[in-house]
């Protein structure tokens, strides 16, 4: 089983550069570290119980390579999403070491019952969740659509097959599942799907589409720096403000704290998801650091923290403590969470 917080197994996967340590830095790294253990042990004790998987599964022996990224590209992260109720995605990224060469990314498809489906997509080759129950895999001039066996059920062509074309997802759940936006210089055409198999919608569509063919979330004037913004509602909005605090906007504009329960540090960077099925549930992943080393010694001080939330209370009904490049994603009914730690996949019920 995968151990998210004995920090006496962490492992270092990348070079470290020890001079950020040297001069006077010494003695107020000793001193973080010092209130790193005291920290620690304090959120632990705080908020809901951390939870344990019902199903663990290691990736790596399901690749056929013993690397996995080609010469052309190196390791780049993780990402995880559900295609449905019974099936995560989980999706190595590789990046390109040049300007002349092209990313790469591996799929996994992983049922609850620990069957792995895996595809290694070609290079350029860009995945992302569609419609429930589906996959999809952005070529340069296509979008193929693949069910959980990762099969092709749907092809459709970007706008203008001349240029690229990318795909975007809306921030909330609403009458469309993704847009796929032909560009150039600038974002030049949009066609918005939904349904099974995907049909093209007719939609009011942004006067630009210079941030995106998604309206971001209005949040009142007075909130500055924030960032995440989630429908949770037909009308009601949760987001994190700059402190990494969940806050939702209120009926008169105005805006208070979600929960003043203690599950992440202050400062932390928080992502929201929000469930499709009622009742609706909440996922915040938080990421941060304990001591600032900009960056190098992140996978020694890093830190993630997820909780889900019952949005109609307030309250946490799930936490899992996580340590750096830890990656959750929420089910569409709100009742699984998956989390993905190097080459380690967990499943968690939600009660």
């Amino acid at each position: 089983m995968l151990d998210f917080t004995n920090t006496s197994s962490l492992t270092i996967e990348r070079p470290v550069n020890i001079d950020v340590l040297n001069g006077s830095g010494k003695l107020t790294v000793i001193i973080k570290i010092a209130l790193l253990v005291l920290t620690t042990c304090s959120f632990r004790s705080l908020g809901a119980e951390s939870a344990k998987p019902f199903v663990t599964v290691d990736l790596i022996g399901q690749s056929s390579a013993t690397g996995v990224c080609s010469p052309g590209s190196i390791p780049g992260g993780r990402r995880v999403f559900w295609v449905d109720d019974v099936h995560v995605a989980v999706v190595r990224i590789c990046i390109a070491r040049t300007q002349t060469d092209e990313g790469e990314q591996e799929v996994f498809i992983v049922g609850t019952d620990r069957h792995v489906v895996r595809i290694r997509t070609d290079p350029g080759f860009v995945v992302t969740h569609g419609h429930i129950g589906t996959v999809l895999i952005r070529r340069k001039h296509d979008v193929e659509i693949l069910d959980s066996s990762l099969r092709n059920v749907q092809t459709l062509k970007c706008p203008n097959e001349q240029i690229r074309c990318h795909v975007f997802l809306p921030p909330s759940p609403g009458q469309t599942d993704f847009a796929i936006c032909s560009i150039g210089k600038s974002i030049e055409a949009c066609t918005f799907y939904a349904g099974r198999p995907a049909t093209a919608m007719e939609i009011s569509k942004p006067d630009s589409f210079a941030e995106g063919p998604y309206q971001e979330l209005a949040l009142p004037k007075e909130v500055h720096l924030a960032h995440g913004a989630v429908a949770v509602g037909e009308k009601e909005t949760w987001f994190f403000d700059f402190e990494g605090l969940l806050m939702e906007v209120l009926p008169d504009g105005t805006t208070k704290q979600v929960s003043r329960e203690r599950w992440a540090p202050s400062n932390s960077y928080c992502q929201g998801e929000v469930s499709i099925a009622e009742p609706r549930r909440f996922l915040a992943t938080c990421r941060g650091a304990y001591v600032d080393t900009d960056g190098a010694l992140d996978n020694i001080f890093g830190y993630t923290r997820v909780a889900v939330f019952d949005v109609s209370t307030r309250r946490i009904v799930l936490r899992i403590d996580g340590r750096a490049n830890t990656w959750a994603a929420l089910s569409p009914s709100g009742k699984l969470v998956a989390v993905t730690h190097g080459d380690k996949l967990q499943m968690y019920n939600v009660h």
